[in-house]
């Protein structure tokens, strides 16, 4: 007797289809077996299919999940980010969503995946499979190859081995130091970004940072477990990316790091009356050192073992006769003032004191004397390069053995002991690196070495 179902037969799983409309149909096949085109053909599906419920979740995942709390006006989001939005929205719908079908809720997952489900290739299915299965989590950059691929650490897993994966695109722009928020998922032999990435800025980083730390205090203390916990991580993840999109950009709070107090650049502008005997008054103070001619600076360690300018002082070319004296909060500028006149005395007199709040500035967008660096100097390039080189030297003379926050409050030298720290330690020095490069674009200049710092720490850049 033959074993043979017939197509009409009931098929052999339970399902109570027929056999022919069940497991005797041929296996689903694509003209592709991309991964992204599974997503495209993934989405496509689900919008013809169940047209309704699917416009229907994303709007609320949008407006009613991830909208922030103050409520900015959706007419005023540039038009350029709701593509993004639409992408990240559209990925978490695949990875956790459910959809509203006669009145219950259904996993994305089971109708993707499921009898009835759109033709996806075996790859195809097991790339959706891992959207669901790998979750968001938070990486900071510590190394890109641009055209090539990325190296991330997990911010939060800091014991966590470095991550190697390929990415054409986004290593084009992201540097160093960046945070994202992202899926990481296995394609053939390597590991990729999955299509939704939340990156942060870094006006927004520092505001992240801290949101984060409360963030799991509050989990820790309500004792969940990973899964929940890493549920929870992604709606952080993606809120957080929600309001760097659609609201403005947090304002930084400027503190000077020694003395406490808030930022507030002043600068006295006085009148030279003899510049003969002002400069001799200058060159005979004990707390001045003289970088060049006209310029003096009066330096001071401070509590974190740091040097950092008190004062600064510049005398204007000899067919002027005005001398600046610049700090960087008003307290300071009102010790600086009454130092510098009773050291000068009569060579010198006052004329007005011009203040810039570096937080209001930002926030009007700065004018043209708001905008001008303050104290600035027509010092040749090639000297400024190696007056601030001089500096960097003295400023993180131990800076390999002291506690930095980004590292888990470990030194860079404590924290190479392990892989990941090493990664954290050249993903930090590969940020400052690239700062420096930037800073000294901008002020026309040649870039300050920092290979001292890896020098001191015996590792390569590689």
């Amino acid at each position: 007797m033959s074993s043979k179902i017939g197509r009409n037969d009931p098929c052999h799983c339970g399902s109570g289809r027929k056999f022919k409309h069940c497991h005797g149909r041929p296996p689903k096949q694509s003209p592709s077996d991309d991964h992204a085109k599974g997503i495209e053909l993934a989405m496509s599906w689900l919008e013809q299919r169940h047209r309704r419920p699917y416009k229907e979740e994303v709007k609320t995942l949008i407006f009613d999940e991830f909208w922030p709390i103050e409520d900015p006006d959706p007419a005023e989001v540039p038009d350029e980010y709701w593509g993004m939005i639409h992408l990240n929205v559209c990925e978490w719908l695949l990875a956790r969503g459910e959809l509203t079908i006669k009145g219950k809720r259904v996993p994305v997952q089971d109708l993707l995946l499921g009898p009835g489900g759109p033709r996806l290739g075996p790859r195809q299915q097991d790339y959706i499979r891992q959207l669901a299965s790998n979750p968001l989590r938070l990486y900071e950059v510590t190394d890109s190859r641009p055209g090539q691929g990325l190296t991330l650490v997990d911010v939060i897993a800091v014991d966590a081995e470095p991550v190697q994966v390929q990415e054409r695109t986004a290593s084009q722009t992201l540097r160093s130091g960046t945070l994202i928020g992202s899926r990481v998922v296995e394609v053939d032999d390597h590991l990729e970004l999955s299509g939704a990435l939340y990156p942060f800025s870094p006006l927004h980083a520092g505001e992240l940072n801290s949101a984060l730390s409360g963030f799991l205090d509050n989990w820790r203390e309500q004792d969940l477990d990973g899964g929940e916990l890493t549920l929870e991580l992604g709606f952080f993840i993606v809120g957080r990316w929600f309001a760097q999109m659609t609201l403005p950009p947090p304002l930084p709070e400027f503190i000077d790091a020694s003395t406490g107090e808030p930022m507030m650049l002043t600068t006295d502008h006085f009148r030279i009356v003899d510049r003969k005997a002002l400069v001799e008054k200058l060159a005979a103070s004990a707390e001045l050192e003289q970088e060049d001619d006209g310029h003096w600076v009066w330096l001071e360690e401070c509590s974190d073992g740091q040097l950092r300018a008190r004062l600064t002082l510049t005398i204007d070319p000899p067919s002027s006769d005005r001398i600046q004296l610049f700090c960087r909060t008003k307290s300071l500028a009102d010790k600086g003032r009454a130092w510098f006149e009773a050291l000068t005395g009569d060579s010198v007199k006052h004329l007005t004191r011009e203040l810039t709040d570096p937080k209001g500035a930002i926030a009007a967008g700065g004018d043209e004397r708001s905008s001008k660096s303050v104290g600035s100097t027509d010092i040749p390039p090639e000297e400024m390069t190696r007056i601030l080189e001089e500096a960097a030297k003295r400023i993180y003379v131990d800076w390999a053995d002291k506690p930095i926050a980004a590292l888990g409050d470990l030194t860079p030298r404590e924290a190479m002991a392990s892989s990941g720290g090493l990664e954290r330690v050249k993903g930090l020095l590969r940020s400052y690196h690239q700062s420096e490069q930037d800073l000294a674009r901008e002020q026309g200049r040649s870039p300050v070495s920092l290979q001292f710092l890896w020098d001191d720490l015996g590792i390569s850049r590689d």
